[in-house]
């Protein structure tokens, strides 16, 4: 394990499918509970003990205690970002409590679980100790759960006052500094629960609203695939023709072998991001047809060239969507984000939904919150850093869009009533067609351009997103017919309350 570098952590945040949605007693037998020695387990206590006490002098003192010479690195050179990371890790989930111990099979190892005193979340804790019990690796899981909950998923939800209990949660969350933004959770065509908690812009204290457009990140993608959609039942474009039959000037050995059912399942094997000046380029595009020539241009540089074969497996792709974008292009005749306004937004009343324009500013968007794990901030404030709202130019059909919780919940609403594309065609696009996940009681599949998921056996479709200063999740639970859309100007903070959402609104007693 690398140090701080877990991997849910990246297979949560980078997909962004952090959808945990369990409580777990201390005493659940369901899973294997390790007993680590006494030495072992008081280094785990006594490492969270300063980890909650939100001091850098405390921190400073447990590391430089009980972390290996090689971990520390030479001369201590990674002290202060350890003592950064791990406040800013208070700031993001606030004080833990002990649970229990485990086992993570994956790591081949134990592992310490905790449970956020304010955020209800779950942290797994795993040390590699060397022989001398000093801590050699460290490895956080979060929003994961330890075992299998005992408690029923039947359908329904015994909150006497689901929205007093979630008001109550909301106000300790902001009170904490835990979440910003904006919360609606519907039943059906009621809004059981609704609310705006943080500030928009921290400098001039302006308040989160009802209304409060922020980055949605990939959540745009819902929007990208039902364009697809509607074309597709239109019958201008079909999900297994290559598509280098719509698009003349895509290379044919990889065009002639990719359909766009591989890339709304993100199994077309195309990936970018990892070439070098390709990130740096893809910024400053400010128009479908731009992003899609860099993709034409940098796809020459992939491994597989020579020999292109689409993937068995899923591998997320945000180029997948942009070649998408081209291809409603060249199928509509009309420019990618028109289209979107005219046979999404406006139909739906989505006025408070579209791209970002960085060069010509983002009134009325949320300002982003960083949490600074790298030493630059102010550790005395917080170190909560403004961030730009995109790191994008302008919005690409793979993300970075802007919305608000009761445009999603227009969207995701006329989805399931059949007014975007037909009922048949949505059950397409929200059935489960590659798995990208698979731990105890709780599995992830990626339709077409839909996450579907199913924890304790019980699903939902949607998708969520992450960015740097910003987070959302947009989700359906067709058994509970229960909506739950979080948009946040924090990162990683709509995990958390989406979490606890349908963790509490699902729970039905034996």
């Amino acid at each position: 394990m690398k140090n701080l570098l877990p991997f849910c952590l990246i297979l949560f945040l980078i997909i962004g499918i952090c959808f945990a949605c369990s409580e777990s007693p201390a005493n659940d037998t369901s899973s294997t509970f390790l007993s680590p020695p006494d030495e072992r387990e008081k280094i785990y206590l006594e490492f969270i003990e300063a980890a909650n006490s939100n001091d850098s002098l405390n921190l400073k003192q447990a590391i430089l205690k009980h972390w290996s010479d090689t971990l520390i690195g030479e001369n201590n050179r990674w002290l202060q970002t350890d003592i950064n990371y791990w406040l800013a890790a208070y700031k993001e989930f606030g004080p833990l409590e002990f649970v229990s111990y485990g086992e993570d099979k994956y790591n081949e190892n134990e592992i310490a679980w905790f449970k956020g005193k304010v955020c209800k979340d779950w942290i797994g804790l795993e040390f590699d100790f060397t022989t001398d019990h000093k801590i050699d690796g460290t490895n956080v899981l979060r929003s994961c759960s330890p075992a299998k909950s005992n408690k029923q998923r039947t359908g329904g939800y015994n909150a006497d006052n689901p929205s007093e209990l979630l008001e109550s949660y909301f106000k300790k969350m902001e009170a904490e500094d835990l979440f910003s933004g904006v919360v609606l959770v519907a039943k059906g065509d009621e809004i059981i629960h609704q609310g705006a908690y943080g500030f928009s812009d921290k400098k001039t204290e302006a308040k989160c609203t009802l209304d409060q457009q922020m980055i949605i990140a990939s959540t745009t993608k819902m929007f990208t695939a039902i364009a697809i959609a509607q074309l597709i039942q239109q019958e201008k474009l079909d999900l297994h023709t290559p598509i280098s039959s719509y698009l003349a000037d895509f290379p044919k050995q990889v065009g002639a072998k990719v359909t766009l059912a591989h890339l709304l399942t993100h199994t077309s094997g195309i990936e970018l991001d990892d070439i070098d000046g390709f990130i740096p380029a893809i910024m400053k595009a400010r128009s479908v047809d731009e992003f899609y020539k860099l993709n034409l241009e940098f796809l020459p540089q992939i491994e597989s060239y020579e020999n292109f074969e689409p993937l068995s497996s899923f591998d997320y792709s945000n180029e997948n969507f942009d070649i998408m974008g081209k291809l409603i292009e060249q199928a509509s005749g009309q420019n990618f984000y028109d289209y979107l306004s005219e046979n999404i937004f406006k139909p739906l009343g989505m006025h408070n939904t579209g791209p970002v324009d960085m060069e010509n500013g983002t009134l009325g968007i949320a300002k982003n919150y960083q949490l600074n794990r790298a030493g630059d901030g102010d550790l005395d404030n917080g170190f909560r850093d403004e961030v730009a709202n995109s790191n994008l130019s302008f919005s690409r059909p793979a993300g970075s869009f802007y919305s608000t919780t009761n445009d999603l919940y227009a969207f995701m609403s006329a989805l399931n009533n059949n007014l975007l594309i037909a009922d048949s065609l949505k059950t397409q696009f929200t059935t489960k067609r590659v798995e990208n996940l698979n731990i105890p009681i709780y599995r992830s599949w990626y339709g077409y351009g839909f996450y579907v998921n199913e924890r304790n056996g019980l699903l939902n479709y949607g998708h969520a997103g992450g960015i740097p200063g910003g987070s959302s999740r947009c989700e359906y639970y067709p058994a509970l017919d229960l909506y739950v859309i979080v948009v946040s100007n924090y990162n990683g903070a709509a995990n958390f309350a989406a979490n606890y959402i349908c963790s509490e609104l699902s729970k039905q007693e034996n």
